[in-house]
């Protein structure tokens, strides 16, 4: 049947162009749900819940996939208790009788890399809490952020970064400022 693919095309007209476009929906409670659609797979897409500090940061596994539906105009992915619509930048996330606004996680001022520096604190093997420590930057140490995770954790996603040897891993982006050129989810300017 030609439908999905009609309706993946649809989908990808409908979304920013990007190579991934990912939606931070929430709060719900202290966490919320980071919908990933990604333009390779157009017809799915990936629903994670992400747990904020209190209750231990990280993204919970496995993710729920949400399939490709036709709608009049914009976008719209369902799957078990849940209903993702929306156009361009804006969106909502319903579970069960909640609705979620949504909104789109990206890296402004420019393409990646992008030089910053940390206000200290650790690196781990993947984009959360739950992953292990694989080291840290002082207060001031200068990074290259390589990518935005779209993981959030207290309204900051975590970082896909660089240190100045070109040693890699993830820092949350509540402890890094940028230097010259702004980037969309990191705390502020460095002073």
């Amino acid at each position: 049947m030609r439908l999905i693919p009609l309706v993946a095309a649809l989908v990808m007209l409908a979304l920013p162009a990007a190579a991934q476009t990912r939606f931070d929906c929430g709060p719900l409670g202290d966490g919320s749900y980071i919908v990933t659609i990604d333009p390779a797979m157009a017809d799915r897409a990936e629903a994670r819940f992400t747990m904020g500090m209190d209750s231990g940061g990280g993204a919970t596994s496995p993710a729920t996939v949400l399939t490709a539906a036709p709608t009049g105009s914009g976008f719209r992915y369902v799957g078990p208790d849940m209903d993702l619509r929306g156009q361009g930048n804006m969106a909502e996330l319903q579970v069960e009788d909640m609705m979620l606004v949504c909104q789109t996680v990206s890296a402004g001022g420019g393409a990646f890399p992008v030089q910053a520096r940390s206000w200290g604190g650790n690196v781990r093997v993947g984009p959360g809490m739950e992953y292990d420590r694989i080291g840290s930057f002082a207060e001031g140490e200068d990074l290259m952020i390589v990518a935005n995770t779209g993981v959030m954790m207290n309204g900051y996603p975590w970082f896909e970064v660089r240190d100045m040897e070109g040693a890699g891993g993830f820092h949350w982006g509540g402890i890094i400022c940028w230097t010259t050129v702004p980037v969309d989810g990191v705390f502020q300017s460095c002073p």
